[in-house]
């Protein structure tokens, strides 16, 4: 199965078109178990995503048929002193703790741009200690579209890396790097792929700020009209069809928003690439969600 379930939405209020917040905990319960039986088994979580360790832990994720994979909180600062070294180095043996796993199948930089400071080696060789235990399966980072990507696969052997891609977004595979990490044998995870749920969204609830992409947002609904199929199924093919993208990480509020994205995805794996347009925008301001007001 090539969807992961992103977890994000389990601890923090996320996305621009999530009216209803966290899901409670019957909802998430209702959510891992669809999960569950649809051969759903990677689920992708951070120490930043408020509380949603804890709430992974309370549905016993670890125990169950689930792969985990984590991330280190962003550094905001310029190097690792040694205090932030032995933060970092309590988060990760913390991640185990709260997530109640005895192992994990990744771990990542969620700013790859940490993995360049001075400081981050004790933090790194941590890590690939626990992987030569078979604590961790593959290390990694997150990265965003200003990401160093050549100095950090001359400096580092990494196993996995996470990015945005989306019908909008398609900058890591114009840019060639795609190509590079498959040819490298990096396993890609693509996240954002309905960019906080705006794609989704109908023109008249689209938030002001987009108005001036509300032309490019009305091409996937003329997509979707030509298809004789959804914007969910639209934006899933675009991803899906992408070779170089092992998983692509969805987030759901509730539990039928899976079951909806499970039925748009059995659309979406029979639309040939070839007949997907490049509907792609090179405007930042529009694909990185941090970028917005």
């Amino acid at each position: 199965m090539k969807l992961a379930l992103g977890t994000v939405q389990f601890g923090l209020d996320y996305g621009v078109s999530n009216f209803d917040g966290r899901p409670g905990t019957a909802e998430v319960a209702q959510i891992l178990e669809i999960a569950e039986k649809n051969n759903i088994n990677l689920i992708d979580t951070a120490i930043g995503y408020g509380n949603s360790h804890n709430v992974l832990n309370d549905h016993h994720v670890a125990k169950r048929d689930f792969n985990l994979i984590t991330k280190l909180p962003p550094l905001n600062k310029a190097y690792f002193e040694k205090s932030d070294v032995d933060h970092y180095l309590q988060y990760i043996e913390s991640a185990f703790e709260e997530l109640g796993a005895d192992s994990l199948y990744g771990v990542l930089f969620h700013q790859s741009a940490d993995l360049l400071k001075p400081g981050v080696e004790a933090i790194w060789q941590r890590l690939t200690a626990l992987q030569s235990e078979k604590k961790i399966s593959k290390l990694g980072v997150s990265m965003y579209a200003n990401a160093d990507c050549k100095q950090l696969l001359s400096l580092y052997q990494l196993d996995l890396v996470q990015l945005p891609y989306n019908v909008l977004d398609r900058y890591f595979e114009q840019a060639g790097w795609l190509a590079q990490f498959r040819q490298r044998g990096i396993e890609v995870h693509a996240r954002s792929i309905f960019l906080q749920g705006l794609l989704l969204m109908e023109s008249d609830k689209v938030p002001p700020y987009f108005k001036p992409w509300i032309s490019n947002l009305e091409q996937i609904s003329k997509l979707a009209e030509t298809f004789n199929t959804s914007k969910l199924a639209i934006s899933l093919a675009y991803v899906l069809q992408q070779k170089a993208i092992d998983h692509c990480v969805v987030g759901v509020n509730k539990a039928r928003e899976l079951t909806d994205i499970l039925s748009a995805f059995e659309n979406a794996i029979h639309i040939a690439s070839s007949d997907l347009p490049d509907l792609s925008v090179d405007d930042l301001a529009l694909t990185n969600p941090a970028l917005w007001p």
